[in-house]
C-alpha cells in the first residue's frame, strides 16, 4: 500500500515538473515582430484611465501576459537608464505630471535612432503595455510599457 503511494505521488510530482518545464521554455512574444492592436496618443491613453482604469485594464491588460500592443506618439519628457542599461524614455503632455514610460528593449536601446533621442522630441514608441497609470494624489505614476522600440515614421 505505502508503494502505490509513493509511486502515485512521484508521477504527480514528475507531472507537475514537465508541465513548469513547458511553460518555462515557451518562447517569449516578439512584441516588435507583432502587430500594433492600438494607436493612441498619450493624451489619450492617459485620458481613457482616468475616466475608468478598471474598463481600460480590462481591454487593454491580460492576465495571462499578452496584454496589448501599442503604438504611442507623444513628446519626450525624460529619458533614463534601468539597472539593465535599457533606454526608458517617459512620453508626457507638458505641463502634465502622469505620462507613459517606455522601457526599451536592450537592442532598442543600442539603436542610433535610439541614442540620439532627446526631451522635446515628438516620437512614436512600439511596445506591450505592463499597467495604466495611478492617479494618487500623493504619487502618480506613469502607465508603463516594456520590450518597447522606436516605431519608424510611415514614408
Amino acid at each position: 500500500m505505502l508503494k502505490k503511494i509513493l509511486i502515485i505521488i512521484v508521477i504527480i510530482g514528475a507531472a507537475a515538473g514537465a508541465y513548469v518545464a513547458y511553460l518555462y521554455f515557451q518562447p517569449h512574444r516578439d512584441v516588435q515582430a507583432s502587430k500594433v492592436d492600438v494607436v493612441i496618443t498619450v493624451k489619450g491613453l492617459v485620458a481613457e484611465y482616468k475616466a475608468s482604469a478598471d474598463s481600460a485594464n480590462a481591454k487593454y491588460l491580460a492576465a495571462n501576459g499578452e496584454s496589448k500592443i501599442f503604438a504611442v506618439s507623444g513628446k519626450i519628457a525624460e529619458i533614463t537608464e534601468n539597472s539593465n542599461k535599457e533606454k526608458v524614455v517617459t512620453l508626457r503632455e507638458e505641463g502634465k505630471e502622469i505620462g507613459v514610460a517606455c522601457t526599451f528593449t536592450a537592442e532598442a536601446s543600442k539603436d542610433p535612432a535610439t541614442q540620439k533621442l532627446k526631451v522635446g522630441d515628438m516620437v512614436t514608441v512600439k511596445g506591450a503595455i505592463a499597467s495604466g497609470p495611478d492617479f494618487d494624489p500623493d504619487l502618480p505614476t506613469d502607465a508603463t510599457m516594456r520590450d518597447c522600440a522606436l516605431k519608424p515614421a510611415k514614408k
